[in-house]
Formats: C-alpha cells, structure tokens, sequence
C-alpha cells in the first residue's frame, strides 16, 4: 500500500518542483549577490575578463547592475515566490494549517503581482538583453503571468 503508480507521479512531480523552485532561489540569491553591493557602494564599471564566455556573464551582470533598484524589486519577491509556491500548492498544507495557506495565499499572490508590474517596466526601462525579440517575449509572457494571477485571484475568491 502506498507505492502505486499514481503516489510515485506524484512523488515525482513533488521532487521536480522543489528542484525547479530550488533553482530559481539559486539564482536569485546569486543575482543579489551582484547586485546588493552596487546598492550599498554605488556603481561601479566591471573589469572585462579575457575569455569570452565570462566576459558574457560580466556583461550581463552589469546590465542589471546598472539598475540595482529595479532588479531587486524584481528578484527579492521572485524569491519568496519561488519560495513559497510549493507550500500553496500542498494539499496536506492547505488542509492542516489553513489560516497559514491563506496568509502564505496573499503573499504568493502580491509577490506575483510586483513581480508581474516589475517585468514590463524591466522590459521597456531597461535595454533588452536579447533586443526587442526578448522585450517582446518578456511583456507578453508578463501580461499573460499577471492574466492568470487575476483569474487565480478570482476563482479563489468564488470558491
């Protein structure tokens, strides 16, 4: 009892989201790392390593060092997003500890939306990486994240 096919998927789909969720606290931890230094002493041009592959990550870590701000706007609420969106999405969470699944509810879903706002202006006020292409990609993908936090939003709140 207990090892059908069906607990093992969802065992397994458990274990991808805790590693998907582990790696997008990674980066952000990573990201800050660059970026919270720039905050506290200012700006500061990167030295340009000789290999070109670590001369692409300098560059791209200057792009968002150049808008420290905004990146952290962006990436601290990613964290708790990342974060906590396993613990949404736990049956036996919700079921044991309901007034904490809705209050971890309201947080997973403003951290969605600052992260949602952030991502257009990220798009438009910021020189894409990727050029217009990504912008594209980015602010449709951002309008249609922000699309389905309202509908979750609204579901929720029609039971």
């Amino acid at each position: 009892m207990g090892t059908g096919p069906g607990i093992r998927l969802r065992r397994a789909v458990r274990g991808v989201v805790v590693f998907l969720a582990f790696i997008g606290v990674a980066i952000a931890v990573r990201r800050m790392t660059n970026v919270v230094p720039v905050v506290v002493k200012g700006y500061r041009p990167p030295v340009v390593p000789a290999n070109p592959r670590l001369a692409q990550l300098a560059a791209l870590d200057d792009l968002f060092a150049r808008h420290p701000v905004l990146t952290l706007i962006h990436i601290v609420p990613g964290l708790l997003f990342m974060a906590l969106g396993p613990f949404q999405f736990n049956a036996s969470i919700r079921a044991r500890h309901l007034h904490w699944h809705r209050w971890n509810g309201r947080v997973f879903l403003v951290c969605g939306l600052v992260i949602g706002i952030s991502a257009l202006v990220m798009s438009f006020g910021m020189p894409a990486i990727g050029g217009v292409n990504q912008a594209a990609a980015t602010t449709l993908f951002a309008i249609f994240f922000l699309f389905a936090l309202c509908k979750a939003f609204w579901h929720i709140r029609r039971g």
